[in-house]
């Protein structure tokens, strides 16, 4: 088995007011194929903070025999329960892990024979790909891949082996044993790993739609209201989205939300709500992600009896 540690530079997005305050556990797996049962782990690479620096191990199995692939997997064990022990309370941080890395090594390690750390520690879990597939059309990305995802926030992708390019160059690497294959392999988790830490604060704005914001002012503007909103989390890049005929543009201190006047008056933004209900229930919060600051601005902003935020939810819901 071929082991490597090493240190980077906490990513620069990670700030105090982060969306979790739990000891974060990064973890991406490398696999021969896409079935457990046909497909063997051949690399594992975790990593965490600590201080100012990301902390990161990886284990690379030397063999296609079993016992390769049981040594990688102990290793990773060994690590996972030493964390634990160091820390109450942990989260697991992944992408698309639910639906294939943790899955994928509870089988593995079912089939090796080995009790699996992640059903005795029981330990808290963040995809982040499930957490932000609902709001997938705020995304300003061509798709969700992890690497797509990070490069929109500036992380800037190593260049490594890719898919089956990945596979192959592992089985080469297993025939040869030569250095730079080795250092290929390694360089593609670790800038997985690197990029799944940097797309940690793209959570935030789901808190911020959420809720986590203030309303600062609202103004009347060339017959449209425009909305002020104060981010109270960090978000890492500069957003703009548009439907049903309003738009908000957010950067890291300041969203304006700009929500049209028609010409019966501040009333008829129940009729624009209404519809942007039956818009949210039938393709859910991708279409129109601001449906919450919508309903907590726009009630300052209504007649008094009618303007309570509870009074638009009636409405909507």
């Amino acid at each position: 088995m071929q082991t490597l540690t090493q240190t980077f530079p906490q990513p620069y997005v990670q700030q105090e007011n982060s969306a979790y305050n739990e000891t974060l556990l990064f973890l991406d797996i490398e696999t021969t194929g896409f079935s457990p049962d046909l497909s063997a782990v051949f690399m594992i690479g975790c990593a965490f903070f600590e201080g100012e620096k990301m902390l990161m191990s990886q284990w690379l199995s030397d063999s296609l025999e079993l016992h390769g692939e049981q040594e990688v997997l102990n290793a990773f064990s060994e690590w996972l329960l030493l964390r634990a022990a160091s820390s109450e309370k942990l989260r697991l941080v992944t992408y698309n892990g639910e639906n294939f890395d943790l899955p994928f090594l509870k089988k593995r390690y079912a089939q090796c024979q080995l009790s699996c750390p992640l059903d005795s520690l029981n330990l808290k879990t963040l995809d982040l790909y499930r957490e932000f597939l609902p709001l997938k059309a705020l995304w300003p990305v061509k798709n969700m891949k992890l690497k797509t995802m990070s490069s929109w926030i500036g992380h800037r992708p190593a260049t490594a082996p890719e898919g089956r390019q990945l596979i192959k160059a592992y089985q080469q690497y297993i025939k040869i044993k030569d250095s730079e294959t080795l250092n290929l392999l390694f360089l593609h988790n670790a800038d997985d790993l690197r990029a799944l830490a940097a797309l940690l604060p793209v959570y935030n704005y789901i808190c911020f739609f959420n809720g986590s914001y203030t309303v600062s002012s609202a103004d009347c503007i060339e017959e449209s209201l425009l909305f002020h909103l104060t981010p109270e989390v960090f978000l890492p890049a500069p957003l703009t989205f548009e439907a049903c005929g309003c738009r908000i543009d957010i950067n890291e201190s300041e969203a304006l939300l700009r929500v049209p006047i028609y010409e019966r008056g501040l009333r008829s933004i129940i009729v624009i709500l209404k519809i942007m209900s039956i818009c949210r229930r039938k393709i859910m919060l991708s279409t129109n992600p601001w449906l919450p600051i919508l309903i907590k601005a726009i009630g300052k902003k209504l007649p008094a009896k009618t303007a309570t935020p509870g009074f638009v939810r009636t409405i909507l819901f």
